[in-house]
C-alpha cells in the first residue's frame, strides 16, 4: 500500500514538472523565436512571427532613464 502511495505521488510530481516546463516554453516568445531559429538550421533567411517579436520585446521592462541615456549613432 505504501509503495502504491509513493508511486502515485512520484508520478504526480513528474507529470506536473513536465507540464510546467512545456507551458513555460509556450509562454515565452523569446524562447519560441530561439527554438524556431535553431530548427531552421540558422538559416540567414529565417523570419519570426511579428507577434512573437513584439511579445519578446515587450517582455523587457522599459526604463526611461536608461533609454534617454543611450547615445544614438548619427
Amino acid at each position: 500500500m505504501k509503495i502504491f502511495f509513493y508511486t502515485t505521488i512520484f508520478a504526480t510530481l513528474i507529470a506536473s514538472f513536465v507540464k510546467s516546463s512545456v507551458v513555460s516554453r509556450d509562454d515565452d516568445a523569446c524562447e519560441r523565436i530561439s527554438i524556431e531559429y535553431k530548427r531552421s538550421n540558422e538559416d540567414p533567411a529565417f523570419s519570426a512571427k511579428y507577434s512573437d517579436l513584439k511579445a519578446c520585446f515587450e517582455s523587457f521592462p522599459y526604463d526611461r532613464e536608461i533609454a534617454e541615456s543611450v547615445k544614438l549613432i548619427d
